[in-house]
């Protein structure tokens, strides 16, 4: 039930992640209480997989910045726009201007 109330919370992704994270401790934690072997293989695994959610949850920092960033400026009406597309809004201006 806990689970299932994650998944609808938050994204597969994360719950992913959050996986990715609790497999790298249960192996640190077979390493350091029960002695399993940790060789350079399974060392430079985990630093890939480590690597892989840091670099996951910076690009998702930046996307989500940028989405608010674009959020605030089509509140307070600073959108920026193509140039082709600043002449259809005056051109619709224009034209409905004339209706009125």
């Amino acid at each position: 039930l806990c689970e299932f109330y994650l998944i609808l919370e938050a994204s597969a992704v994360i719950m992913m992640i959050g996986g990715v994270i609790k497999e790298m401790v249960t192996i640190m934690l077979g390493v350091t209480a029960f002695g399993d072997d940790l060789n350079a293989t399974k060392i430079v695994g985990m630093c890939i997989v480590f690597s892989g959610v840091i670099l996951y949850k910076i690009s998702f920092h930046h996307s989500k910045e940028e989405i608010e960033a674009d959020g605030i400026y089509q509140q307070i009406g600073m959108v920026e726009i193509s140039e082709a597309d600043a002449e259809k809004v005056e051109e619709v201006r224009v034209s409905s201007s004339h209706m009125t």
